[in-house]
């Protein structure tokens, strides 16, 4: 045998005879060092869940808070082409209001709504209004 597979074959048999010195009478068995590293890695568990939990609260909320992004979204879900968003963004520059408010109010499109530039798109007003509403 080699001196370094004697020198292993040592310190494994030293390690394995004091395998068992903490279930001894008279010793312990617990350090105050096991309790502060029991500590710590329930701190670091505790704070990588604050940090996974943050993330997923802000991330639902940052979809919403723009008024871009809802409108986009309530584009996407009635399946609108990008002539009825364009018209629907002129629409609700006439009224002055937020794009994504005309999906809470049909009465925005009423033929009264469509004058000035929107006198010419009656008809597809009033069809974009049938087919969300």
């Amino acid at each position: 045998m080699s001196q370094m597979t004697i020198a292993f074959a040592v310190l494994a048999q030293d390690d394995y005879m004091h395998m068992g010195q903490r279930f001894r009478r008279g010793s312990t068995g617990v350090d105050t060092n096991d309790f502060v590293l029991l500590f710590a890695i329930l701190i670091v568990i505790a704070l990588v869940l604050i940090l996974v939990a943050r993330f997923f609260a802000n991330r639902q909320e940052r979809g919403f808070a723009s008024q871009r992004a809802l409108f986009s979204e309530l584009c996407r879900v009635h399946s609108l082409n990008w002539t009825s968003r364009r018209l629907l963004k002129r629409l609700a520059e006439q009224h002055g209001v937020p794009p994504c408010q005309l999906f809470l109010e049909p009465s925005r499109f009423s033929k009264e709504y469509c004058q000035g530039p929107l006198a010419n798109y009656v008809n597809e007003v009033m069809s974009l209004r049938d087919e969300l509403f």
